[in-house]
């Protein structure tokens, strides 16, 4: 009966009814929009405060002296010296040793043909020093690190903006490191992932030192101990191990390059290998970026709050509106033997079904026109909840203290 009652009422007062829904589908996409912006500008600040409190360095090829890297592979048991000299860097107690790369990958379309992909190839320490998660699906295991010449299927992570092309578990052919393997796609990442530039100076860098992920594909920089035999297998090997000595070394804030550097041409020595250059990234530009995240934040935190006080007194003028108009239908159910009680969980009912119907629509309005890319916060629930309820304070209190002579004058009454 009271649910009928509501019902009723909402239709008798259908325009006020409209423009409660329009006004707050306009509201729901400009407070979410800002809302979800708000949060990613946040995240991003609260990892680059964790990055400035490190330093890294980029660990390179010394590409001015290519006879001694030729040398090198043409020289006996190279590839055993080589995961001799990257076992001791990559597990030093000292420093983190984060391995990514930027090698396309090759993805078999319908009609066999291969095409070229882009592609980050990271390790377990790499996820880790970035705070890299996914939104949908897992990361790599442990286990996934690693594989041998009979492996046929590494997994997959896509980056936020490909999300829409496969579905968690499909598998697909392609090529890594220029050997065939099927993926199969385990996750989706956050969206904003991102990882430290090295190449600087790329055209397609973004924000400084960060590279951000969201349009690539996501490869595990996996691990294989086998010994090659054919010269597949060798190049396969060569190739790995050259990206994984290309690596970023994220050490505390007092250590210097002269310690890697030192460290380097020990095992150098040791194992015989040819040379390779320190690079120091400069931590000025990530403290530029912080503080412009910063004031970002306190513009975009300014924006939302008035945002929220504007949203809020429409929504509490608009409905305060239609109960007022209210009052006078809901004296007569009063004369007729309804308990007070009784029209104030009509009235709560009421806003329940305006609520509930208004934001559905516009979720599902919001949804079409933009799709994904801004959620739909509790944030902004809760307000425009909070908006209603404070409208009908009014019209509860004149049920609870009003005479009904008083109430029978509807909006009329002073």
């Amino acid at each position: 009966m009271i649910l009928q009652e509501a019902i009723k009422s909402i239709k008798a007062s259908k325009i006020l009814t409209a423009v409660i829904i329009l006004l707050l589908i306009a509201a729901s996409l400009v407070c979410n929009l800002v809302l979800d912006k708000l949060s990613s500008v946040r995240q991003s600040h609260n990892k680059l405060d964790q990055t400035t409190q490190k330093s890294y360095f980029w660990i390179t090829e010394d590409l001015h002296d290519n006879e001694l890297e030729h040398r090198f592979w043409n020289s006996e048991n190279s590839y055993d010296r080589i995961r001799g000299y990257y076992q001791e860097m990559a597990t030093s107690n000292e420093y983190k040793y984060l391995e990514f790369c930027k090698q396309v990958i090759w993805i078999k379309d319908s009609y066999g043909k291969f095409i070229e992909k882009v592609n980050r190839s990271l390790n377990l320490s790499c996820l880790n020093e970035f705070g890299i998660n996914v939104i949908e699906g897992r990361l790599f295991t442990e286990e996934e690190m690693n594989v041998d010449f009979s492996t046929q299927t590494i997994p997959i992570i896509l980056g936020y903006n490909l999300r829409n092309r496969h579905q968690i578990g499909d598998t697909f052919e392609g090529k890594y490191m220029l050997r065939d393997f099927k993926f199969k796609v385990i996750g989706v990442l956050e969206p904003n992932s991102y990882i430290i530039l090295t190449n600087i100076g790329d055209d397609d860098v973004g924000d400084f030192y960060h590279e951000y992920l969201d349009n690539a594909y996501i490869t595990p920089m996996v691990n294989c101990i086998d010994t090659p035999k054919s010269k597949d297998e060798k190049t396969f090997i060569r190739v790995l191990y050259m990206f994984k000595l290309n690596s970023i070394i994220a050490a505390p804030a007092d250590y210097n390059s002269g310690e890697i550097r030192a460290k380097m041409d020990d095992l150098a020595n040791k194992y015989d290998m040819y040379d390779f250059e320190v690079i120091s990234i400069s931590k000025q530009e990530l403290k530029i970026l912080k503080l412009v995240c910063k004031d970002s934040i306190d513009i975009m935190t300014v924006l939302a709050a008035i945002l929220f006080v504007f949203s809020f007194i429409c929504l509490f003028a608009i409905m305060s509106v239609k109960m007022n108009k209210n009052v006078e239908y809901y004296a007569i159910h009063l004369m007729v033997g309804a308990s007070r009680q009784r029209i104030i969980l009509y009235i709560l009912t009421e806003i329940i079904l305006v609520v509930s119907m208004a934001h559905s629509l516009s979720y599902v309005i919001i949804r079409k026109l933009i799709g994904s890319q801004i959620r739909y916060t509790l944030t902004w629930l809760i307000v425009s909840l909070l908006a209603f309820m404070a409208a009908a304070l009014p019209s509860i209190y004149q049920m609870m203290h009003k005479e009904l002579d008083t109430l029978l004058l509807g909006d009329a009454y002073e």
